[in-house]
Formats: C-alpha cells, sequence, structure tokens
C-alpha cells in the first residue's frame, strides 16, 4: 500500500478526490501532509451541489480522466495488482455521481481486479462531507488507516470490539475473492464460460 521513492520514503498509493477544495486543502495542510506526493490530491473549485447528475455528468468530466491517469500511474508501480479500496461518502454529488463514474470506469479498465467500496453516511450530526479516498493494493490495511476510522465509527454507535473485528472480515473476504478467483482460472482451463 506503499511506493519507496528513490530518497527512500515510502508514501502511500492512495488518491483523495473531491469536486470542490475544502476537504482536500485541509489533508495539504494536515500534520502529515508531506506523507502524500501533492498529484494525489485532487480537487476542483466547482462542486456538484448536492446532486448525483452534476457528480456524474457535468462536472466530473475532466475530472475522471485526471483520476484515471493518475491511477494508472501508480498502478504501473505493482506486479501484481490485487484491487481497489474506494471509500466515499454519499452527502453529495461527488462521492455519489464522481464516485459511481469512477467505479464504472474502474471496472472498465481493470475489470479482472476486485473493486471494494466503503460507502459513508452522513448524519444530519455531521456536516457534509464528500469526498472519495482511493486506495490502490489493499495488502493489509495500515494501522493509520485503522485509527482514523476507529474514531468514526465509535462516534457513530459501532462497538469497538466491532472495529478490531474488522481486518478478519476484510481477510476473510479477500480469501473469499482469491477462491472464487481460482475458480474462475480452473473453469477457463476446462473451457467453461459463465
Amino acid at each position: 500500500m506503499y511506493v519507496k521513492t528513490g530518497a527512500g520514503k515510502h508514501v502511500p498509493t492512495i488518491i483523495f478526490v473531491d469536486l470542490e477544495p475544502t476537504v482536500i486543502d485541509e489533508v495539504k495542510n494536515a500534520t502529515y501532509h508531506q506523507l502524500f506526493y501533492p498529484e494525489q490530491l485532487i480537487s476542483r473549485k466547482k462542486d456538484a451541489a448536492n446532486n448525483f447528475a452534476k457528480g456524474h455528468y457535468n462536472v466530473s468530466k475532466d475530472i475522471v480522466y485526471l483520476c484515471l491517469d493518475r491511477i494508472r500511474k501508480l498502478v504501473d508501480n505493482y506486479t501484481s495488482l490485487q484491487g481497489f479500496l474506494v471509500f466515499n461518502a454519499i452527502g453529495g454529488g461527488t462521492g455519489s455521481g464522481l464516485c459511481s463514474l469512477l467505479l464504472e470506469c474502474l471496472s472498465v479498465d481493470y475489470g479482472k481486479n476486485s473493486n471494494i467500496a466503503f460507502t459513508i453516511y452522513s448524519s444530519p450530526q455531521m456536516q457534509s462531507c464528500d469526498f472519495i479516498f482511493l486506495v490502490l493494493g489493499f495488502e493489509q490495511m495500515p494501522n493509520w488507516l485503522q485509527k482514523a476510522f476507529f474514531h468514526w465509527y465509535v462516534g457513530e454507535g459501532m462497538e469497538e470490539v466491532e472495529f478490531s473485528e474488522a481486518p478478519e472480515d476484510l481477510l476473510a473476504l479477500e480469501k473469499d475473492y482469491e477462491q472464487v478467483g481460482a475458480e474462475g482460472l480452473d473453469d477457463e482451463k476446462d473451457g467453461e464460460e459463465y
């Protein structure tokens, strides 16, 4: 889930995307902003105004190609890409409209790889935060990601025990995908098609 740079630093293979700059600017100005390449933090100045159709068909046209280009550059660093983890909020047009368009493009470009989406539903107590957080590789969920989501889940009523079971559940899900993939390869060898 990290790429080693020429300087020996490890940079996460993630991309943050939002149609308006507020959330991305917070990441750029955060304590650990140096962890991310600036080209992995993608935003525009015009949001989708909490509208799926605007996020999917209108304002996302130019940004989706930029996202796919950045994804291709990160994927080139992998010898055996397993898939994509997509974290999105659906409080507006970016997380719903743009994300569905991006997932559609990923399934076309990387059809044999798994896409696992984690969707965050906004609550009335939280202000709308609508973004897409794309992780490439998902070999194991890093500690910092677990801690970031732990705070959110506990605040929304998820028990700490349930959160501690999440990595096991993710590993079980990965094994299921691997098994289905292996069965698919066996079927192809036997000449069967779906």
